[in-house]
């Protein structure tokens, strides 16, 4: 019976095998066989990079979530600083609107690069 793992047989094989004597029904089963196993290669391949792609996906996004969570993290925590008094600035109403504009803008920043990359 014929390997998976041996090379494709050209036409001439086949012929010299009708020639001995082979039947040609036998021979078409093993070209019909070939067939199919060369499209479940295919399909194998195909579902391997589609799961690969999905647990990529996996990885990506929750390395993107904890990357925003840190950031809203450290703009909370600046932001208390400032709210209870240990950090003091000149204009601290200034201050606190450019945290909360540049907060802003990394999040929509952040999911904007999410939708386009992962999700396409």
């Amino acid at each position: 019976m014929w390997q998976h793992s041996q090379a494709q047989p050209q036409p001439s094989d086949f012929e010299q095998r009708l020639r001995k004597g082979e039947r040609l029904e036998e021979l078409q089963k093993e070209v019909n066989f070939r067939a199919a196993l060369n499209a479940l290669d295919r399909d194998t391949a195909t579902t391997k990079d589609l799961a690969n792609l999905v647990n990529l996906r996996i990885v990506w996004g929750k390395l993107i979530l904890g990357l925003l969570v840190a950031t809203m993290g450290f703009n909370i925590v600046l932001v208390a600083l400032v709210g209870v008094g240990v950090w003091k600035f000149t204009n601290n109403a200034t201050f606190l609107n450019v945290v909360a504009g540049q907060n802003l803008a990394q999040v929509v920043g952040l999911v904007a690069i999410v939708l386009k990359s992962l999700f396409k």
